[in-house]
This record gives C-alpha cells, structure tokens and sequence, in this order.
C-alpha cells in the first residue's frame, strides 16, 4: 500500500487532554495529527490535497485507509497539474516541482497522444507526419540533454526527473522510426497497436473523476495512482514500454480481462518474468508484492498477504510457486479459482484467505477491482503455448486450466 513512502511529515492540531478517569487516576489523550505530506525513501516530497488526520480519536484503521485515498488523490491531482502545465508552461519548466512519477506519466500521455495524432494525420494523406513526430522527438532529446548534463549531484530530484525524460525520449525516438519502417498508415496499425499507450481521460471513472488507461493492443487498465515514490520509476516506465518482450501485449490483455494471469518462460531469463511484473505495475500506477515462494511460506502466512492485496487492489508476484507445501499450495489453488470466478462474473462474492472482501472499483474491465495475482515459472516453456508444465504440482495445474 505505502511501498514508495518512507516518512509522513506531520502537523500538531490539537493539544493534548489530561483527565481524570472512573478509575481516579489520571489519563492522557494525545491531539489530533495532520499528515501534510509524505516522502519517498530518496527525499521527493508528495503533499496531500487534503490534510489526514490521525492520534487522538480516530482509530488507526480509519487514518491508514484515509492516507491511501489520500495519497492517491494527491498523486491524481498531482498528474492533472503537470498536464496543464506542459500547455501552459514554456519549454520544460512544467516538470519543476512534480513528482517524477507524475511527470514520466504525462510524458507517456503527451507521447501517446502526439503519435495518435500523427497516424491519423497519415491516414488522412499527410504522408511526412511521422517523420516531423521523429524530428521533433529527435529534438526534444537534444533540448533535454543539456539540462541533463548540468544538473549537480547536489539537485539528485532534478537529476533523476532528467535522467528519466531522456531515457523515454530515447525510446520515442526509435519508436517513431519503427513506425517509419513499418509503414504504419493508422492508429490502427499492428506496430503501435503493440506499444503500451497512456491515455488521460477526464470524467472518465464510474464517479466521474479523472482517469488514466494503460492499454496494449485492444485491452485497456486503468491507472492505479499508487505513490510508488521515485526509485526507478522512469527506468521502470521505458523498460515496460519496449515491445521486446512478446509477452507484454498477452500479460496486460490477462490482467484486464480477469484480474489473474501466468507469466511463463517465454518472458526470458530467470527473474525477467517477475522484472516485467513489476515494470507493468509501475506503469499502471498499481502496488505489486513480489513474494518468492523458495522459503515456503505457511498457508495462514500466504493466506493473509493474498486477502490484504486483494483488499486494496494490489498485483501479487509469485515465484516459483511449484515449490510451495502442499497445505500453502491448496490453499493459493483455492484462491485462484475464487479470484478467477469472481473476475468472470460467475460469483457474486469475492472470498481470499478465508475472508470475504470489498476491493476497489475497477472500471478497467477486471471484475476484482484490479487485485491480480501472476504466477512466475509454473508454464512448460517447451509447449510454446503457454501451457501448464507438466511437473506443476496438481492443484496448481487445476487452478491454472483456464489458461490453455
């Protein structure tokens, strides 16, 4: 929930209340906190629009679950003021300030829609509006290298926010060509189909606020605005963007039709299924635990992790699962099947770990409130069809049978 946040700053509102109690003796209740804001483990500051209140009355269940809307809505507000800013604010200067998690998200949604916007015009017959879109990412690389090459190690946020633009306009840049070389004529085209597109939508949502979809091909996520903090991040945004991987555009269709997807070998090396994991969660804004299943974790212990990520619509990461007890094991089979019910619409309820929970809404698609669990090394790479391997244990196999 809080996996980018390493410290709240706080305000005193309140002072505190000595009483004596029925017992006679004396009790103290401490004021009401405000969380101003919090801060990332590198030092980036992201302020609340709206204070939290915490200590004195409100129960801790309350203020943590107010904090994480909170968080979320900062970070939402946070992206509608860096877009208005690229509008109204010359040159780079709209990214001074931001969050670098916002800003690699508007640089993906300007991106996005100045492609769209150059593919329609080919299609309408303005046959050099692809190469003026890689000219002009050409030139917004050379404009943000000197900024680049200047800032000091003393200014590490500005640094990383530079760092970050270049390594995306890098990848603009080659995309634009291999949408030259691809002739591609649409927005349509199978070339950019196949990138991964940020696309901003006011009033988007079922409650009418502002939304961002991740999409991949024809299937579409809904941004998540988890305060992810700023380690990685623009690495993470350009890294999932590349379409090198040909899992990716199967991965994100998974995710937004069920809510549970596997990630088999095809993905590549060791690790490099859990590494797309998580470059996908940054992207989507979403919270993602990686969990390795080597050190066998009991079921009550894989029971509890998988209903508090569902709780809160997080993506779960297992590795190596196979190799999990037999009871822990059962037990995540169950899970799946349930999660899997649930996102289809063949269950009204959704039950993990023993509890019945209320995810978020997703308007994305997936019927469990963006709660997905991905399953790293379970599929037979030698199939080339995904399938699960043959020496998955059993029930894993069971659970995972809709897959092939």
């Amino acid at each position: 929930m809080f996996s980018g946040v390493a410290a709240l700053e706080l305000e005193r509102r309140g002072v505190d209340k000595t009483e004596i109690g029925a017992d006679g003796r004396l009790h103290t209740t401490p004021g009401t906190i405000a969380i101003m804001a919090v801060r990332s483990h590198e030092g980036e500051t992201l302020h609340l629009v709206v204070p939290v209140m915490a200590g004195g009355d409100v129960p801790a269940t309350a203020w943590v679950n107010n904090l994480d809307t909170g968080v979320s809505a900062s970070m939402r507000d946070q992206t509608r003021s860096c877009l208005r800013g690229v509008a109204s604010r010359p040159g780079h200067d709209w990214i001074v300030g931001g969050p670098l998690q916002a800003v690699c998200l508007v640089d993906a949604i300007v991106w996005t829609d100045a492609v769209h916007g150059a593919l329609h015009n080919t299609s309408r017959g303005k046959a050099d509006a692809l190469r003026t879109l890689q000219q002009a990412a050409a030139q917004r690389l050379q404009a943000l290298a000197a900024p680049a090459a200047r800032a000091t190690a003393e200014d590490m946020a500005c640094r990383r926010t530079y760092a970050a633009l270049v390594t995306a306009s890098v990848y603009h840049r080659d995309v634009a060509a291999r949408l030259i070389r691809a002739e591609a004529t649409s927005p349509e085209s199978f070339e950019w189909q196949r990138q991964l597109r940020h696309q901003w939508e006011e009033g988007g949502d079922e409650t009418g606020r502002a939304r961002c979809l991740l999409r991949c091909g024809p299937t579409a996520l809904t941004y998540g605005f988890e305060y992810l903090g700023d380690r990685g991040v623009g690495a993470a945004f350009a890294a999932t963007s590349k379409p090198s991987s040909p899992s990716t555009s199967a991965v994100v269709g998974a995710l937004a039709a069920t809510g549970l997807a596997a990630i088999d070998s095809v993905v590549g090396g060791s690790g490099t299924g859990s590494d797309l994991a998580h470059n996908l969660a940054v992207a989507a804004g979403r919270a993602n635990v990686r969990l390795c299943c080597a050190v066998s974790p009991d079921a009550r212990r894989l029971a509890a992790i998988m209903s508090g990520c569902a709780q809160i619509g997080a993506w779960v990461t297992l590795e190596g699962a196979a190799a999990l007890a037999p009871a822990a094991l059962s037990r995540l089979a169950q899970d799946l099947a349930t999660v899997c019910a649930f996102a289809s619409g063949r269950s009204e309820t959704l039950s993990v770990g023993g509890r019945t929970l209320h995810p978020p809404a997703n308007s994305s698609g997936s019927g469990a409130g963006g709660f997905s669990v991905l399953l790293v090394g379970v599929c037979d790479d030698r199939t080339g069809g995904g399938d699960v391997g043959a020496a998955a244990p059993a029930p894993l196999k069971a659970a995972c049978t809709w897959l092939t």
